[in-house]
């Protein structure tokens, strides 16, 4: 019987090494908060940074709709996210994260999210509400017993 041990990151999960010891796991965890002053984006990011990790990265649809989904009722046109283009063709998340995923209309060099879950670039000096995140982490030892049975 080989033995593995599940490390997990975050939303991942992959098998690594033989279960021959102790083994840490790190758990990554993300919380989002609606804070419901109107900022310009780069007053918004400064104020994530300063108070959370920074504004929130939206890697895909499911996760959008998870961010929807708690905001309901907190903004009534759109809040900055940490979308930004560094020039006329690229955009790049603010935690440095790479862009995957994209729902909008565009045309300028900030973005934020619509009540509807659309995305719009707006001037970045336009003040909206903004939605921050907070990365912690939990750090476990684990030991995990595998029991082989003849087949």
């Amino acid at each position: 019987l080989q033995r593995l041990t599940l490390f997990t990151l975050g939303m991942f999960t992959f098998w690594t090494m033989l279960c021959d010891k102790l083994h840490i796991s790190f758990c990554f965890y993300r919380e989002y908060y609606f804070v419901n002053t109107s900022l310009s984006w780069c007053d918004a990011l400064t104020y994530c940074q300063n108070n959370y990790t920074n504004l929130v990265s939206i890697q895909s649809q499911s996760q959008s709709n998870q961010i929807l989904s708690l905001a309901q009722n907190t903004f009534k046109d759109a809040a900055w996210v940490g979308l930004s283009r560094t020039d006329s063709q690229n955009w790049q998340w603010s935690d440095g994260s790479n862009v995957t995923y994209t729902n909008w209309e565009r045309d300028l060099f900030c973005a934020a999210i619509n009540v509807d879950g659309t995305w719009t670039d707006f001037t970045c000096s336009t003040n909206f509400y903004f939605i921050c995140y907070l990365v912690f982490m939990e750090i476990e030892n684990k030991i995990i017993l595998y029991v082989s049975y003849p087949i």
